[in-house]
């Protein structure tokens, strides 16, 4: 524990730290400032001199050389005093090991850490932060058994903060298992190790395909279909509802790129549109629209979307629903839509959120998906999915990139939704809350300039 005290005229600040870094700072009695920090935080204050409110500023740092806890004080932007030691607790720890192990460990250099980490134990082999600083390299590894047993020992061994356990970051994915709860009933002292798992890894289908040749399937197709049919999907319950509210002034005629079995075309007919056209690549999706849509105004083709001339001022409105991760090249594929709409012509697509496509590949846990982990958001390009029991390639790009291609090509952005979903439109309450955590579609309404 750090503890170190400051007069500033007849006030009186303390500044508290624990071992596992949440900051406390107490002007006269009160708690002015409680922030988590590893390497220093500023803490913000005023205090009334002469009738007047003065800001002051207390810094926490360390020093690189010495691993000395220091503080520094600002008052109104300028140092009335520096360098200000603090003498107790980790960063001034005798034990190297724990020390370099800790530093590692909050770098994200987990493995190199851990080991440092259970060179310090060797030498202090009772102490408290090694083994929490152990759960959470454990839980960045997604070690879910090693993590709980850390963390019983660091509570048997008198963890000063047993409250960080519940809230610091690097602990997430030890309190999503099924036990964390017995676990925290017992006072962390007894876990079932049945009710723990490790993450699963990502399946690796011996081929991967892309966009018609996966949907044309006949495996992969009729799970999608049982999939579109079920009740609180999201296609229905979030991603067509925003869609259909950008297409409120829909009118003349329609181009939907990537149609699938063009569900849509129904709707827009009843809105009153002139002409609806709808390509695909897939021969299975194409066959199931043909059987189902049989009006004359209703035109659907076979193609590869890359490939077939949109013609030049031809339509009013382009939707693109959910189509636009299967393609390469997305740039191109709006460019051909910009050219295909007539003046002051509408854009309405829909794509699976850049938050979600950045880490298709990540490995999750079983079940039903009720946390997701985001990575590699700023590679863009080619992801592979395990989806449908198959695998399936697809194509992540970040939102400011949708935003710049738009914007170089010619369009003006009216309208950008992330997915947030409506009550009304789920029948399962326990389904609309899961549906609330995370942004599952982008949907973007852009108009030709």
């Amino acid at each position: 524990m750090h503890y170190q005290k400051i007069k500033i005229g007849d006030n009186v600040v303390e500044f508290h730290n624990n071992f596992l870094g949440r900051e406390t700072v107490v002007l006269n009695g009160q708690i002015v400032s409680q922030k988590a920090s590893t390497m220093g935080v500023d803490h913000p204050f005023t205090i009334i001199e002469t009738g007047e409110k003065i800001n002051y500023i207390l810094t926490s740092k360390v020093d690189g050389n010495t691993w000395e806890a220091l503080l520094d004080l600002s008052r109104e932007g300028e140092i009335v005093e520096e360098n200000i030691k603090v003498s107790h607790g980790i960063r001034s720890s005798k034990n190297k090991r724990k020390r370099s192990g800790i530093k590692k460990i909050v770098d994200y250099d987990i493995e190199e850490g851990i080991e440092d980490l259970i060179e310090g134990l060797k030498k202090t082999p009772k102490d408290p932060e090694i083994y929490f600083y152990l759960a959470c390299g454990y839980a960045i590894q997604e070690k879910a058994v090693e993590g709980f047993e850390a963390l019983k020992n660091a509570v048997a061994f008198n963890l000063q903060s047993v409250e960080e356990i519940l809230i610091h970051d690097m602990l997430a994915f030890l309190r999503i298992q099924k036990g964390f709860e017995a676990f925290l009933d017992s006072n962390f002292t007894e876990y079932d190790t049945t009710q723990l798992t490790h993450l699963l890894p990502v399946k690796a289908p011996e081929n991967y395909t892309k966009g018609a040749a996966f949907y044309d399937k006949k495996e992969v197709f009729d799970i999608y279909i049982q999939h579109r049919n079920r009740e609180d999907t999201p296609n229905g319950s979030i991603e067509k509802p925003i869609v259909m509210r950008l297409l409120a002034e829909v009118s003349g005629e329609v181009l939907d790129v990537g149609c699938g079995y063009a569900d849509i075309a129904t709707d827009l007919i009843a809105m009153g549109i002139k002409k609806y056209t709808g390509i695909d690549a897939s021969a299975r999706m194409i066959e199931l629209a043909q059987s189902k849509l049989q009006a004359p105004n209703v035109t659907l083709v076979q193609t590869s979307l890359e490939s077939w001339d949109y013609g030049t001022s031809k339509y009013n409105w382009v939707i693109a629903r959910l189509v636009l991760n299967y393609v390469a090249d997305v740039k191109a594929i709006f460019q051909h839509i910009h050219k295909a709409l007539k003046k002051d012509g509408c854009l309405v697509f829909s794509v699976e959120h850049p938050v979600l496509t950045s880490s298709m590949n990540l490995p999750r846990l079983p079940g039903k998906k009720e946390s997701w982990l985001v990575d590699n958001y700023f590679t863009e390009g080619d992801r592979r999915q395990d989806w449908l029991n198959s695998g399936v390639i697809k194509y992540h790009w970040t939102l400011e990139t949708y935003w710049q291609l738009l914007n170089d090509i010619g369009f003006q952005i009216e309208a950008l939704k992330e997915g947030l979903p409506e009550r009304i439109n789920f029948k399962s309450e326990r389904e609309y809350q899961r549906r609330k955590r995370i942004p599952l579609f982008l949907v973007i309404k852009a108009r030709k300039c």
